[in-house]
C-alpha cells in the first residue's frame, strides 16, 4: 500500500515517509520517525477496521499484542540504519511490522489513545505508557526525543518494550545507551556490564 504523504500517524499524529516517495515531507523532517513510513493495519483486506502508523509508534503502544520473535535485535530509528544513511524500513518493513503486531490490538489502541494526551506535547493518541507506575501516557516520538525509551530492555535479550517517565526513567539510559553506542566503562556496544532491577509490570 502506497501512503500520500499528506497523512499522518494515528497515534503521534507526525508525517512519515510516503508510502515509495524517497523524499521526507515537511514538517516530518523534525521528527525522529521521519523517514520511517507509516504503515496500514488492516484488521482484513479492505476492512474500515484499520490503524495507519508508524511501526514504532504500535510496536510501543502499550496494549498492542506483538510477536517479539519476529523482531530485530537493533530497532532504534536512530541506530545503525541512520549512522549508513539508511531507511529503517530496509530492516524492519511493512511486512514484517504488520506480521509481528496485530492489527485488532492496534484499532483497540488507538480508540484508546482518543483520550490519552501526552504528558510531553499535550496532544492525544498517547498510548505508550510508564512501564512501571502506567500514570503517565506518551507518543513514541516524544517519549524518544526526551529519552525515555530504553531500547536496553530490548537489545540485552530481555525483549521488553520499556518506556519510563522520568520518575522511573533508568540511569544506565545515560550510562550504557548512548546514541552512538559507545560504552565508555569499556562494556562494548549492546552491552550491559551491571544489572537493571525494580521493573515492574505496566
Amino acid at each position: 500500500m502506497s501512503v500520500p504523504p499528506t497523512h499522518v500517524c494515528d497515534f503521534c499524529g507526525r508525517r512519515g515517509r510516503g508510502g515509495d516517495a524517497t523524499e521526507v515531507q515537511s514538517p516530518a523532517s523534525e521528527s525522529p520517525l521521519a523517514r520511517e513510513e507509516l504503515v496500514s493495519f488492516a484488521v482484513a483486506p479492505g476492512s474500515e477496521a484499520s490503524v495507519l502508523c508508524h511501526g514504532h509508534c504500535a510496536l510501543f503502544s502499550s496494549g498492542a499484542n506483538v510477536d517479539i520473535q519476529l523482531l530485530p535485535d537493533d530497532l532504534r530509528p536512530e541506530g545503525s540504519a541512520a549512522e549508513n544513511n539508511l531507511d529503517t524500513s530496509s530492516f524492519v518493513g511493512r511486512d514484517l511490522w504488520t506480521a509481528a503486531i496485530g492489527a485488532a490490538s492496534l484499532v483497540r489502541e488507538a480508540r484508546r489513545g482518543r483520550k490519552l494526551r501526552c504528558h510531553l506535547c499535550g496532544r492525544r493518541g498517547a498510548t505508550a505508557g510508564c512501564f512501571v507506575c502506567s500514570k503517565k501516557s506518551y507518543h513514541f516520538p516524544c517519549a524518544l526525543e526526551s529519552g525515555l525509551v530504553e531500547w536496553h530492555w530490548w537489545e540485552s535479550g530481555n525483549r521488553q518494550r520499556v518506556v519510563h517517565c522520568p520518575e522511573h526513567r533508568d540511569p544506565l539510559v545515560d550510562i550504557f545507551w548512548q546514541p552512538s553506542h559507545e560504552d565508555s566503562l569499556g562494556g562494548g556496544e549492546g552491552t550491559i556490564t551491571s544489572g537493571a532491577g525494580g521493573l515492574g509490570g505496566g
